[in-house]
């Protein structure tokens, strides 16, 4: 489960990388300049990557069961070790990185919500300050002065508040300037860009996004004020006054006057502002959602989110993909007198029409691999029954023929079952013994094992998926003990391949 949640996160980080890198990409090639639709591209970006896995389609596992087929060739084998690797902690070690990532970045969050009700709670009031901007604006803020504060800052939204330093409060394009930015309820905005920036602090081009939307947003307030004002000089004399003054951390989630970060983009907006045609505008646009769009389904195509797999009814069971027609298996030139033999184990995923749409070697020598692979490219399924199989080739060598034989269907048959499913078969259930040293430390929690249950319905394998290393001994020890009812599939009993919770409770 963890695993399954980590690769579709990281299916998730490239969709979102793409899609960023070439909206950013198309905005520089189409020259898009005019800070109000550039924060507007950028914004409905931000939200297309938001809306990405609700939009687009999971790639589905086949009803949460793996049907494995069989296939033997009559020639050469080698049997190479398969030694597992245990990622169980390398994905409990990276999923408690990304959530204390998360955690740390909220706490800023909250610890900035803190200042700034400090702020509020210890400014000096000025209630007949900038009545007439207000009304000339329509708006209504409660505007004081705070010397604690390194620049002007708004925030709030029923209640929008208007810091000042008291140097600034005679400045009409400073106050021109937040007032701005409460008429527009920018602060909402800058709450959700800093909690989405939360969530994904370990991307950087959503870090690079999200500055991108403030930059644009400071340079569109930029332009109104100055035509409110009709004072470019002295609107650009102040910038670089505040950029000049004295700056504390920023960790207010507020939208500041001027980060000294942003001050050369903005003067240089202001110094060369740049109109754009109605007709290039439209164009502009337009090919920016084509581009954007296109670079976005690709991407969804190429990295699919997965979806989880569940428990199956036993009746699914019986809706597995028929092999209709099964091409031959040809051996490796060069190696059919070396007097090996060879295992390929391949997994599949068939499409609506039977096909073999993807193929992948999971183990096998690479010897033998190509020749599996094209064979199996070549296998055609009933229609109507896409699922995900795993599938082995034999290769093994007729000494006395020397030649080479056409694939046959292996006796065996393994198909995966949930193991809320395959509970209620079992005949025969050991309850393991609580270790005494588990007992003793007041241990206590849940071993998942994953198990092979024979076609007799006895355990045959079982591997420890998590758990404490305290519990997993007496938990294999005991679960190897259980009986299954066999498995049927088509009649026929078949081995299962599930997962076993065993809980350890201590009672008081």
């Amino acid at each position: 489960m963890l695993a399954s949640w980590l690769s579709n996160l990281l299916s998730y980080s490239i969709q979102i990388a793409a899609l960023l890198a070439s909206a950013g990409l198309v905005l520089a090639l189409l020259r898009v300049h005019t800070p109000k639709w550039r924060l507007l591209c950028w914004q409905l970006v931000l939200a297309a990557c938001l809306l990405l896995p609700f939009v687009e389609s999971w790639q589905p596992t086949f009803g949460g069961v793996s049907i494995e087929f069989t296939s033997r060739v009559r020639a050469v084998q080698n049997q190479r070790p398969n030694h597992a690797v245990n990622w169980t902690g390398f994905y409990q070690a990276a999923a408690t990185l990304l959530l204390a990532g998360t955690s740390l970045r909220l706490g800023i969050f909250v610890l900035g919500f803190a200042r700034l009700r400090t702020y509020r709670r210890r400014s000096r009031p000025q209630p007949a300050l900038a009545l007439d901007l207000q009304r000339r604006l329509g708006i209504y803020a409660e505007i004081g002065t705070s010397d604690e504060i390194p620049g002007p800052v708004t925030f709030g939204f029923l209640r929008p508040v208007v810091l000042l330093p008291a140097r600034w409060i005679e400045s009409e394009s400073v106050l021109f300037h937040e007032l701005l930015h409460v008429r527009r309820r920018d602060w909402l905005f800058m709450v959700s860009e800093e909690f989405i920036r939360a969530l994904f602090w370990f991307h950087p081009l959503v870090w690079y996004a999200i500055a991108q939307i403030q930059l644009a947003r400071e340079e569109a307030v930029d332009r109104q004020v100055i035509e409110l004002t009709q004072s470019r000089g002295q609107y650009l004399e102040t910038l670089l006054a505040i950029a000049a003054a004295k700056s504390g951390l920023d960790l207010a989630p507020a939208p500041l006057f001027l980060r000294k970060r942003h001050l050369r983009q903005r003067v240089a907006s202001l110094m060369n502002e740049v109109r754009m045609s109605r007709l290039r505008l439209n164009f502009s646009l337009a090919g920016f959602l084509a581009l954007t769009a296109t670079a976005g389904w690709v991407t969804v195509r190429a990295f699919p989110l997965q979806a989880a797999p569940q428990d199956t009814p036993q009746e699914a069971v019986k809706q597995k993909p028929t092999l209709v027609y099964k091409a031959p298996v040809d051996y490796p030139a060069g190696l059919k007198d070396s007097g090996i033999e060879a295992k390929v184990t391949v997994r599949i995923q068939i499409d609506k029409e039977g096909n073999v749409a993807n193929a992948y070697a999971l183990t096998g020598p690479n010897e033998f691999r190509d020749e599996a692979l094209n064979s199996i490219h070549q296998w055609k399924f009933t229609k109507d029954t896409p699922s995900e199989a795993t599938v082995e080739v034999n290769f093994r060598n007729d000494t006395k023929s020397g030649a080479s034989a056409a694939a046959q269907d292996s006796a065996t048959t393994r198909i995966r079952v949930g193991g809320n499913v395959q509970s209620t078969h079992l005949v025969k259930k050991v309850t393991p013994a609580y270790p005494p040293a588990a007992k003793q430390a007041r241990i206590q929690g849940s071993v998942r094992l994953n198990v092979i249950i024979a076609a007799d319905g006895s355990v045959t394998n079982v591997q420890v998926e998590s758990g404490d290393p305290e519990l997993t001994d007496a938990a294999v020890s005991a679960v190897r003990q259980w009986i299954y009812q066999p498995t049927l599939l088509n009649g026929n009993p078949v081995e299962v391949a599930t997962t076993v919770d065993v809980h350890f409770t201590l009672i008081e």
